[in-house]
């Protein structure tokens, strides 16, 4: 479902109010207004959750929770699982600084603490198994020298682990998330995520009506 929304005046009359500390400045030199009345976007308000968005949410708060692991024997290396390994990064076959290490502790998903493909280049590989693969730095990486490269790590995996996920009853929901029972926390995390949805498509639809307005101006001299 969509909706339609006009743009009040208001949101000019704020926008001319800025002024110089030192020395004032007069907005209608420089800016000529243009449309700002009945501006309309389309934005989203069907904030649905699914049962499987509040199950991951679930299931990640009790991958937090868990104190114990299982290692993995017999099976290669899933998205998610926790992996020990050996790397060393290689840029034209020479090692790079920061680039290696001994016991790392990964997990084998994109999670925005690595590199792209660095940890799931994990997948699909068993313990004891010593691989290569190609992963290719941002261009806006820190490192200069590293930024849009494409490198090779080698990996040695020295074990594979899963968190023992605490047991989801109503008890234990009672008493770590002060929830009678398993289904109200449920209900409490949907309405949760149904709330941010609304949040962010509320936030887009405010962007998209400013930067409407801000492309309707025109601006002439600007002075520095």
């Amino acid at each position: 479902m969509k909706k339609v929304l006009s743009v009040c005046a208001l949101i000019m009359v704020l926008c001319l109010a800025f002024v110089s500390c030192e020395k004032a400045i007069i907005p209608t030199a420089y800016v000529k207004l243009g449309e700002y009345k009945g501006i309309k976007v389309e934005f989203s308000t069907d904030y649905t959750v699914t049962d499987k968005e509040v199950e991951d949410v679930i299931r990640e708060q009790l991958t937090n929770d868990a104190t114990e692991k299982n290692e993995i024997t017999d099976r290669p290396v899933q998205k998610g699982d926790n992996v020990n390994v050996d790397y060393k990064g290689t840029l034209n076959g020479k090692a790079f600084e920061g680039g290696s290490a001994q016991g790392a502790d990964l997990v084998a998903e994109e999670n925005g603490k690595y590199i792209e493909g660095f940890a799931t280049a994990l997948i699909g590989h068993k313990k004891g198994e010593t691989f290569d693969a190609k992963v290719t730095f941002p261009k806006d990486y820190q490192a200069k020298d590293l930024a849009g490269k494409e490198v090779t790590f080698t990996y040695t995996i020295n074990k594979i682990t899963v968190p023992k996920l605490p047991e989801l009853t109503d008890a234990y929901v009672k008493a770590v998330y002060h929830f009678e029972t398993v289904e109200k926390w449920k209900a409490d995390i949907k309405q949760k995520l149904s709330d941010q949805k609304k949040q962010q498509a509320e936030g887009q639809r405010d962007q998209d009506l400013w930067s409407t307005v801000v492309k309707n101006c025109k601006f002439e001299k600007l002075p520095q």
